[in-house]
This record gives structure tokens, C-alpha cells and sequence, in this order.
């Protein structure tokens, strides 16, 4: 089962949805602030999750 990350940026509160388990780097859209980093398995994130979306 896929989930995915409703998350805010810190910097410009800007909403994203990212994969939990990504394979890249996530930065903002906006700002490119980074928001979570591989760590071989579920993502290390470095912004608030608002919300886990199951898929």
C-alpha cells in the first residue's frame, strides 16, 4: 500500500504532498526549502506532516 505526506514547509507554510518513501532529495516548490531526505527506507522529514494520506 502507498502513502503519501501532506506536509507544510517551515519556511514558506507552503502545503506539498510528497511520497513516504522517496528515493530523492524533496524540496519546497516554492522556496526549495528541503522538506525530507532518503534514509534507505521511510523519508527523514525535515517539515510538519499535516496529514498521511493511504492509497
Amino acid at each position: 500500500m502507498s502513502t503519501f505526506l501532506k506536509t507544510i514547509c517551515p519556511r514558506c507554510k507552503h502545503h506539498q504532498t510528497i511520497f513516504s518513501r522517496p528515493s530523492i532529495i524533496v524540496k519546497c516548490a516554492k522556496c526549495n526549502h528541503l522538506l525530507a531526505k532518503t534514509s534507505g527506507g521511510k523519508a527523514r522529514m525535515h517539515a510538519k506532516v499535516q496529514e498521511v494520506i493511504k492509497a
